[in-house]
């Protein structure tokens, strides 16, 4: 008996999962930062350095991206999916360096705050 799951199902359910994934990821995010970033103001949310703020503003920028790029290419539009994949390599470039500098950061703020430095 024949397969009746051939390329074409497969390929409506990634245009269902892979979506659906990205919203879940958008929506722990939201959940774990609701109210510390983005019910905040997000530009006027209390962090505490603009170097938090710029890392902050990246990752959103980051998981914009990873929500557009599934439902781009579920509504057959490959070539915006590609064009922003392009500005996606670039902000996943920004990624690490702004979590590492926001890192070293707040750990260089924490050791001044217990008075070990200065």
């Amino acid at each position: 008996m024949a397969s009746t799951t051939g390329a074409y199902g497969r390929r409506r359910l990634d245009n269902i999962f892979f979506p659906a994934m990205a919203l879940l990821a958008l929506a722990i995010v939201i959940n774990g930062f609701g109210r510390s970033y983005f019910f905040a103001g997000m530009v006027r949310a209390p962090l505490p350095s603009p170097l938090v703020h710029a890392h902050a503003a990246i990752l959103t920028t980051w998981i914009a991206v990873q929500v557009l790029q599934p439902v781009q290419v579920a509504a057959n539009k490959v070539e915006w999916h590609q064009r922003l994949g392009t500005f996606g390599m670039l902000v996943a470039v920004a990624v690490p360096i702004i979590a590492m500098l926001a890192a070293i950061e707040s750990l260089l703020s924490a050791v001044v705050a217990d008075g070990m430095i200065g």
